[in-house]
Formats: C-alpha cells, sequence, structure tokens
C-alpha cells in the first residue's frame, strides 16, 4: 500500500479515473470500514450505513474528475459520505413523519 500525501491522492485519482480497478478496490479497502461507522452515526442501522457507503462509493466514481486536490482524496471522499448520510437520514425522518401523519388522519 502506498503512502499517504498529496501525490498518492492524485495518482490515486488519474488511476481510478482511467478506469484502474486495481486502485479502486484499495481505495475501497482503505477507508470501508471507517466509512460504514461514520455513516452509521446518522442512519443507525448497520445495513442503512452499507448502503450509504455504497451510494458513495458510486458518486465518487462518477464525480473522481472533479477532485481539484484542495484537500486530501480521505476528506473529499467523507464530504461525499457526510452529504449522503445526511440526505438519507433527512428522508427517513420525512417518512417517519409522514407516516405518522397518515395514522393521526
Amino acid at each position: 500500500m502506498l503512502a499517504w500525501d498529496s501525490q498518492c491522492d492524485a495518482a490515486m485519482v488519474k488511476a481510478i479515473g482511467a478506469g484502474d480497478e486495481r486502485t479502486f478496490i484499495e481505495l475501497v479497502t482503505r477507508f470501508h470500514a471507517s466509512m460504514v461507522g461514520f455513516a452509521r452515526g446518522f442512519v443507525h442501522t448497520e445495513a442503512a450505513a452499507e448502503d450509504v457507503v455504497q451510494d458513495t462509493w458510486e458518486a465518487v466514481v462518477k464525480s473522481i474528475d472533479r477532485f481539484e486536490g484542495r484537500s486530501t482524496l480521505k476528506t473529499w471522499i467523507f464530504l461525499i459520505l457526510a452529504n449522503q448520510s445526511r440526505s438519507r437520514a433527512r428522508g427517513a425522518a420525512i417518512a417517519a413523519l409522514t407516516d405518522m401523519s397518515i395514522s393521526i388522519a
């Protein structure tokens, strides 16, 4: 595994952008467990956290060419994860309120 620095970030971004599956797997291996733990703080179940992390990896792959290097790759990925997690938690809260208002009516 490469040492973590901005050159590593740039190399990983370039490789993933070019479709290098091995580099992507290395990135997933490096962060997946901590990402699930982070997401659990928002969505509270392991299954929902895994779903959010999967959505995050899809977003990372789709937008990797927009990584500008103003932060570390890890920070960028966790920002996407935070946004995905908040969105999922907000959707769950709205669904719960809707269910509650339907049962009251």
